[in-house]
């Protein structure tokens, strides 16, 4: 089993279990979040990572864009477990509120932005080999 698939593992089983901890932490956010919050974070994150990885993507080395998306893989995949976890969580305590969304919110726009990411660098550097 190689080394990635061994982290995205581990980002999965952390996010999973931490969960509940980040529904509280979201909870506890001041001023406290609304419906509208949270769009704003779905799509600040898609862009944010998208920013944040296509600065790499645009040097001249491609190692940088490799780099940067080998990077924000697992951290994508974490948030998105411990959204997954945390809406769960509410929605068996029957309690379906903004807090309780915004970390799936986050990891689902982390998730795009690699996604999309991926594509730039594909096409960026098809003639590079």
């Amino acid at each position: 089993m190689n080394t990635r698939k061994v982290i995205n593992i581990v980002a999965i089983a952390a996010g999973l279990i931490l969960g509940p901890s980040s529904l509280s932490s979201a909870k506890a956010a001041q001023p406290p979040l609304t419906w509208e919050s949270i769009l704003f974070a779905l799509v600040g994150s898609i862009v944010a990572g998208i920013i944040v990885i296509g600065f790499q993507i645009i040097r001249k080395n491609k190692k940088y864009g490799y780099t940067a998306l080998r990077f924000f893989e697992p951290i994508a995949i974490f948030v998105l477990c411990s959204g997954i976890t945390a809406f769960g969580y509410s929605v068996f305590l029957n309690e379906i509120i903004p807090p309780s969304v915004l970390f799936l919110a986050l990891g689902v726009g982390l998730i795009l932005s690699v996604v999309v990411s991926s594509v730039i660098y594909k096409l960026r550097f098809k003639n590079a080999l």
